[in-house]
């Protein structure tokens, strides 16, 4: 099978430890959602969903809820004073979601391809839709997990650098078939680590006409992950920083992007079913990125 890069020694024995409970499994279900360009994709995203915890673990957790603060850049290329701060709650299977914004007391609930609103700041919607934003924390920090689900294409694995970094990654475009259901961007492009095979950044790019007729695609955007925690052991990110991809530039030194910093993971046996109806006053909001949106 072709090599793209050649692992360290202890990633050599972690590997072939992992291809064995691979082909173990092999009868099951586990990584049979997905459709894979070739043999050598398939295993190096096996590798990375092994490499933060495993589809088994995921599997047995019902919802995850974490707090999250997103420091957007100013023009000046300063951090804004005033950060997003959101506690979100998310059913894994059904996506179903709670965000609570703790700055300006909004509230958004998604229940399937139904999203309501309720005193959420227009500044705000003028920035993120509350249809992006019901979901967006939740799928760019659950991604290894993510690659599974039905619908995934997942193309020929890549080696490709970041901007200002001189190690090659894994490059493994993701699109969506009619049958996915929500995907934010119109594509994802993940950049894997070949020594620890965790997750390094995700590229994505977005078709604005989803809002505006006849709207641009937006600059291919990338977050890097440069902290992670373990939760009952399933790896997931608490801080990473986004800039444009073109742009070439790294943290605190462009003037675009954003530092997203998350914490208090939980994961949780049971999800708040009373919560998933439309609150009182709350307003209906479009829903770009519906199943489907994504090809």
């Amino acid at each position: 099978m072709r090599r793209l890069a050649e692992p360290t020694n202890k990633c050599k024995t972690m590997k072939k430890f992992t291809l064995l409970i691979i082909l173990i499994t092999s009868s099951n279900t586990l990584f049979g959602q997905a459709t894979y360009s070739d043999n050598e994709t398939k295993e190096i995203i096996q590798m990375m969903v092994d490499a933060h915890g495993g589809v088994d673990a995921w599997n047995n957790v019902e919802a995850i809820r974490f707090t999250k603060k997103a420091t957007p850049r100013m023009q000046n290329g300063e951090l804004t004073p005033n950060p997003w701060i959101t506690e979100e709650t998310v059913h894994l299977k059904t996506e179903r979601v709670i965000i609570k914004i703790k700055d300006d007391g909004g509230l958004i609930v998604k229940n399937g391809e139904e999203i309501w609103d309720l005193n959420v700041s227009e500044q705000k919607k003028k920035v993120v839709t509350p249809a992006m934003l019901s979901l967006m924390t939740f799928k760019f920090t659950n991604m290894p997990w993510l690659t599974q689900q039905r619908g995934v294409v997942l193309e020929e694995a890549k080696l490709e650098k970041l901007p200002n970094e001189n190690k090659l990654y894994y490059s493994i475009k993701m699109t969506f078939g009619d049958e996915f259901g929500y995907a934010i961007g119109d594509f994802y492009r993940l950049f894997i680590d070949p020594d620890s095979y965790q997750l390094k950044a995700i590229s994505f790019s977005i078709n604005m006409s989803k809002f505006v007729p006849g709207g641009p695609q937006t600059p291919e955007m990338v977050h890097v992950f440069n902290k992670y925690s373990n939760v009952s052991g399933l790896l997931f990110p608490t801080r990473y920083y986004t800039y444009p991809l073109t742009l070439a530039k790294v943290e605190g030194n462009h003037s675009y992007g954003a530092v997203h910093e998350v914490w208090d993971w939980e994961l949780l046996s049971n999800f708040d079913e009373a919560r998933m109806k439309k609150p009182e006053g709350a307003s209906a909001v479009k829903d770009e990125f519906k199943k489907g949106a994504a090809k």
